[in-house]
């Protein structure tokens, strides 16, 4: 049995993941935390296997607690994956250029335009030329996202969501042969599932994706998961 630790400031955000997770075979939720602060004294008590956690928190966010975590002595640092939806799977891959990691788990990963990068999310979806961009063909040279995945060495799982009005399938394309050079990539699509996955059982199915792939390529991990889903 797989065990893990959730880590996110939002208790409506832990409690779909859990519900997300609860059907998954051989894992099981054994406990939350609330900050990043809370992450050691966590992992101290529970013993988890992997840490799901959240990249943005108010005091500590993930980025910090995952870099004490890979300071532990029984952290292998080897073993650390980023995981992130929509706009989390575009910060998830933008982090590969600063921090060594193993994996990458992007569900229906976004794209914005380089100029805007680092605005608001908010202020980034109401570029009315953006749903335009997205379903154009772009190559590592036009995107820092895309160059940042031409340059990953690691595992990669992307999913997309078969109806996905959001993030369409050439965004999804581009991700894929983006990451070309990396060790492998798992390309999976969640029949008549939309961007949101708001019936469970898309959810379930994308939580037994997760599962399978960490558990394949990571057998024990810590996952950090990025920014909340767009």
């Amino acid at each position: 049995m797989i065990r893990v630790l959730l880590v996110d400031d939002d208790a409506l955000v832990r409690s779909g993941l859990r519900m997300m997770l609860a059907g998954a075979a051989n894992l099981d939720v054994v406990a939350e935390a609330a900050d990043g602060r809370e992450v050691l004294g966590a992992v101290d008590l529970h013993r988890p296997d992997v840490v799901l956690m959240d990249i943005r928190m108010p005091e500590l966010d993930g980025i910090a607690a995952t870099r004490l975590l890979a300071a532990q002595p029984d952290v292998d640092v080897e073993r650390i994956a980023v995981v992130g939806g929509s706009y989390g799977g575009y910060l998830a891959t933008l982090l590969t250029r600063e921090r060594d990691v193993r994996a990458l788990g992007l569900r229906a990963p976004a794209l914005y335009k380089d100029d805007d990068f680092d605005r608001p999310k908010r202020q980034l979806n109401l570029d009315p030329d953006l749903p335009a961009y997205r379903r154009r063909r772009l190559e590592p040279s036009d995107n820092i996202a895309l160059a940042a995945a031409a340059r990953f060495e690691g595992d990669v799982l992307i999913v997309e969501s078969e109806h996905d009005t959001v993030i369409p399938h050439p965004v999804i394309a581009n991700y894929v042969r983006a990451f070309g050079g990396a060790a492998s990539v798992e390309h999976e699509i969640l029949r008549d599932a939309d961007h949101g996955l708001s019936h469970k059982t898309w959810r379930r199915a994308w939580g037994d994706l997760l599962v399978r792939w960490v558990t394949a390529r990571l057998p024990v991990a810590t996952a950090v998961r990025a920014a909340r889903t767009a």
